[in-house]
């Protein structure tokens, strides 16, 4: 049989937890057992709807950009994440829970390493292609005008 919720190995806590939301990024950080420091969380609304959710081994998770600013609650949980090869597991500490308030906005995000990023590049790789082929076409044009001036003489 599969158990869907996580399996909590006698009480085992998060010491030291902290939860934060801030700039539609959730910063969790604490301390476990149950092998590095894997993290797992969900944010619900006030109509007690889970609005986004996800885990990492890195502490710092973006939130979906169709949540909006306002009051959440933060569910976040140490997780021991497996793998094919060591086998899946879903052991998991005691959740913690705490009010949160989302501030900020997508253009206070830093651009490193997100999808973000990308999207500036290509913005910019875009505009140095469109000045590069009206440049093109402008030497062209010159150099026609060039020519049929120096056949003419």
């Amino acid at each position: 049989m599969i158990c869907a919720l996580p399996l909590w190995m006698d009480e085992e806590t998060l010491s030291n937890p902290s939860g934060a939301l801030a700039d539609y990024r959730v910063v969790i950080s604490g301390t476990h057992s149950l092998g590095g420091n894997e993290y797992g969380w969900k944010l619900v609304n006030a109509s007690n709807t889970v609005v986004a959710l996800g885990s990492s081994s890195a502490g710092t998770m973006t939130v979906p950009d169709d949540v909006r600013n306002g009051e959440y609650t933060l569910w976040y949980w140490g997780q021991q994440d497996g793998t094919a090869a060591k086998g899946w597991s879903n052991k998991a500490t005691v959740p913690h829970q705490q009010s949160v308030t989302l501030q900020g906005s997508l253009t206070s995000l830093p651009y490193t390493g997100s999808a973000h990023f990308w999207w500036l590049i290509a913005l910019l790789a875009g505009g140095i292609l469109l000045l590069a082929g009206y440049l093109y076409t402008r030497a062209g044009s010159w150099r026609s005008l060039s020519r049929s001036a120096s056949s003419s003489q």
